[in-house]
Formats: structure tokens, sequence, C-alpha cells
């Protein structure tokens, strides 16, 4: 069981701990037969609640090769957002992560943002199709400010508007990491577009910025 895993802390556990969490990967579809390396998890529409999440994302930041983790489509919500936040501050491996159609407002950004601001792996973020507003987008910028490693962020759908992006426009400047930003559908507005013409003119790392809303 587990082979192709590479984790800590499971072998050594109770029989009935490593049934549940078998049952639940079996539930998502993972197959934890696999004898290489998991590198990539991929887990849409499976309705995961807490529970499941916790259980999931405690046994995937102990995955030393896993890069790849797709959970979007789960309606995972703050609270899971959250969960899935704390999990990943127990890892640095992860470079891509799908968050996208999960019903995350500010609270769960706000999580994010935190983790984002002091990881040194992440390379793509997807939160497209959720509901962060401007106090969410304050917060994502903030962590830009700091983070060394994100490229690549993905907030179309989301529900920025004209002052949300105008303070992601405004943190963006120190930024010198990212490069494509997708904003689209956001509701920015004339005054979001003009933070963000200001603000390129004066960030020299994105190359690619989608803004039409």
């Amino acid at each position: 069981m587990f082979k192709g895993w590479m984790i800590s802390g499971v072998s050594g556990g109770h029989d009935s701990d490593q049934n549940t969490i078998f049952r639940l990967l079996q539930d998502l579809g993972i197959d934890v037969t696999k004898s290489e390396p998991i590198e990539s998890v991929n887990v849409f529409y499976k309705n995961l609640n807490p529970a499941k999440i916790l259980i999931l994302s405690d046994l995937l930041v102990r995955c030393v090769f896993l890069r790849t983790l797709k959970l979007g489509f789960n309606q995972l919500g703050d609270d899971g957002a959250t969960i899935v936040a704390s999990a990943l501050e127990k890892t640095n491996s992860i470079t891509c992560l799908d968050l996208g159609f999960n019903n995350i407002g500010d609270v769960g950004a706000k999580a994010l943002s935190e983790w984002i601001r002091v990881n040194k792996s992440l390379k793509v973020l997807y939160l497209s199709g959720n509901v962060i507003g401007e106090g969410g987008f304050y917060d994502l910028g903030c962590a830009l400010e700091e983070n060394k490693s994100l490229s690549a962020l993905h907030l179309t759908g989301n529900a920025g508007g004209p002052q949300g992006a105008s303070v992601l426009a405004e943190k963006l400047i120190g930024n010198t990491i990212l490069e494509a930003l997708y904003l689209k559908t956001n509701k920015i507005g004339s005054e979001g577009m003009s933070s963000f013409a200001s603000a390129l003119g004066k960030n020299k790392s994105v190359k690619q910025l989608y803004i039409v809303s």
C-alpha cells in the first residue's frame, strides 16, 4: 500500500488509519498501488467535504515528489481553502496548485495568501471561478510583494471589481517574479484598467496581462 507515495508517517500508523486513507483515495479514484513516485494528483469534481480534504491534504503534503495538485470544482469554500493552506505550509514541493471553481471567498484567499507570502516553490496558482473580492485581492497583492517564486496567477471570474484591481495593481509594482496575470470577467472597469496601466509602467516582469471585463 502507498508504494509510490514516498511519504512519512503512514506506514507506521494504525491499520484503521491506513484503511481510512486507503478507502478515501480509492473513492477519489487515486491509484495507491503505483510503484513509481507520485508527481501529480488530479481530484476534480469529487465533492470534497472538510473531513475528506483534511485527510487528503495531510497525506499529500508528505509526498516527497508531488509537484502538481489539482483540487478544482469541489466547492471547498473558505473552510476547505484554509485547511489546504494550513497543510501546504508543511511542504515546499508543490509547483502548481489548482483551486479553481471552489466557492472560495476573501477568508480563504487570506489563508492562501499567508502561505504564498513565504512559499518558495509555487510557480502557478489557479483561483479562477471563485468569489474572491476586494479584500482577497488586497491580501493576494500583499503576498505577491514578498513571494519570490510565483510566475502565473489565474483570477479569472472572481469579484475583484475596480477597487480590488486597483489594490492588486498597486501591490504588483514591487513584484519582480510574476510574469502572467489573468483577470478576465472581474468587472474591473476603466478604473481598474487605468491602475494596471500605471503599474505596468513600473513593473517589468509581467509579460501577459488579461483584464478584459
